[in-house]
């Protein structure tokens, strides 16, 4: 029996070492999955984040009369909103994109027909709608995370894409099934 109960403290310490170099792997693993990630953000992000809607300008291109945003409208919504949708506001404004199909809006200009609709919400802001009135809403939800939700005041449903801000501009909004269901 002394054998075996010198054997055994071996085992729990060799385990022990094994759970330790496994959680080491799953932290090296999650390090290098998440620089990848910044990197490929970085990457896609121009001057004001211009590169972040190349694909919505390539389907939905800039409509005339365009409003540009004052200086106290960037500022009411700075640090509320993503950088890269208060840069496209200076470089292109709030109006109709695509021919009218969407409409890149002033949020305040909205926030009665939110809170009308929703109630009052805390870090939720329009900036979208479709041509038939479907709003898209920005939501901040921490520091480091940010979804985008609909409204559609039609068929009286909410909804919410479980996407960032910029999946929502690079990869939902200029899929086609996108402009089948809300915008046609």
């Amino acid at each position: 029996m002394e054998g075996n109960e010198r054997i055994r403290p071996n085992i729990m310490f060799r385990r022990h070492i094994q759970t330790d170099f496994i959680l080491l792997k799953i932290k090296i693993v999650f390090n290098i999955y998440l620089y990848f990630i910044f990197r490929e953000l970085k990457s896609c992000k121009g001057e004001h984040g211009m590169k972040v809607f190349d694909l919505f300008l390539n389907k939905y291109p800039p409509g005339k009369n365009l409003r540009k945003p004052t200086a106290e409208m960037l500022k009411q919504f700075k640090g509320k909103l993503p950088e890269e949708l208060l840069g496209f506001w200076r470089e292109y404004g709030f109006g109709n994109y695509g021919g009218g199909l969407l409409k890149i809006i002033y949020p305040a200009d909205y926030a009665d027909a939110l809170t009308l609709w929703l109630g009052k919400q805390g870090n939720c802001y329009p900036i979208l709608t479709t041509g038939f009135g479907t709003i898209f809403i920005y939501r901040k939800l921490s520091e480091t995370a940010d979804d985008m939700c609909l409204l559609d005041i039609h068929y009286r449903r909410t909804g919410s894409f479980s996407i960032s801000f910029l999946d929502f501009f690079e990869r939902i909004l200029p899929d086609e099934s996108l402009r089948n269901n809300f915008c046609e």
